[in-house]
């Protein structure tokens, strides 16, 4: 099986500190980016990083004073600082933006996410937040399947309209279908796909573009190196594979699995005929 390589965008802190803190550090504001169908307060949630109360800032230098207003939001009379973030040396704790980035990740809501520090004050940053949703299943299509219906290929891939996708899911369907032409002997099938925008900018299309190739069919066996049997002493130990006959049209077919088996069967042969150090060499 080929692997491919699935690449996300990376991860990346982008941190502007301008002094060593000495005292404990709360978030200030927190702005997101890339919301669709999430929310600010599952972002909050999930992290457990969350701003200050908003408040009116009649000075304008960026964060709370005691005299300014501010939105109560659990009522309790007091102005409440975001997270804390710093840790016990009083500087500012990145383990929380690793911990709070894993948590978004498991969601499985999310193909991208970073944290950037934007500003920094006495006792306070600013944070943002920003975030790529994946896709969620409009329609399935498929396009070049001529010799596989579309509804055995839908009832293989493990991917449903209104699901939500990663590219390890597209990849592990896209593997799905590779697995069902190798069993019908398409071994030079080819399969690409697209995410078509919808109405949505939420969900997209699914679009799986098949090239099936040709079968491929064993026309001949040749034995080389042998110099002891005859070619038709060496077919008897295939068992799993045969060459393809005008008269005998339903052989000939070539399998993987199948043909690695006959291999070993006729290493067997050699080897029960007194050849112990035989061995089939792949070319």
């Amino acid at each position: 099986m080929v692997k491919q390589v699935i690449k996300f965008k990376s991860i990346v802190y982008l941190i502007f500190v301008s002094a060593l803190f000495c005292q404990e550090i709360y978030i200030n504001k927190i702005t997101i980016d890339g919301l669709l169908t999430a929310t600010d307060n599952q972002i909050f949630r999930n992290t457990g990083l969350y701003p200050s109360e908003k408040f009116t800032d009649s000075n304008g230098n960026g964060f709370y004073d005691d005299s300014e207003d501010f939105d109560d939001e659990n009522f309790n009379k007091n102005f409440d600082k975001g997270t804390q973030i710093s840790n016990e040396h009083m500087q500012i704790d990145f383990e929380r933006f690793t911990t709070a980035i894993k948590s978004l990740w498991r969601l499985r809501v999310f193909s991208d996410v970073q944290i950037y520090i934007t500003n920094t004050y006495a006792n306070y940053i600013d944070l943002k937040i920003v975030v790529e949703e994946s896709p969620i299943v409009n329609e399935i299509k498929f396009i070049g399947n001529k010799k596989i219906k579309e509804n055995i290929l839908l009832d293989k891939i493990e991917i449903s309209k209104l699901q939500r996708i990663s590219v390890d899911d597209i990849y592990n369907a896209r593997e799905i279908i590779i697995n069902e032409y190798l069993e019908k002997n398409f071994h030079n099938a080819k399969i690409n796909y697209e995410l078509i925008d919808t109405d949505n900018e939420y969900s997209k299309d699914l679009l799986f573009k098949i090239d099936e190739g040709n079968k491929i069919k064993i026309k001949e066996i040749n034995f080389i190196g042998n110099s002891n049997f005859r070619k038709s002493e060496l077919l008897k130990s295939f068992n799993n594979i045969n060459e393809k006959k005008w008269y005998k049209f339903w052989q000939g077919n070539y399998k993987r699995d199948a043909f690695d088996l006959d291999i070993i069967n006729l290493e067997t042969f050699y080897r029960n005929n007194g050849y112990r150090d035989m061995r089939v060499k792949e070319k």
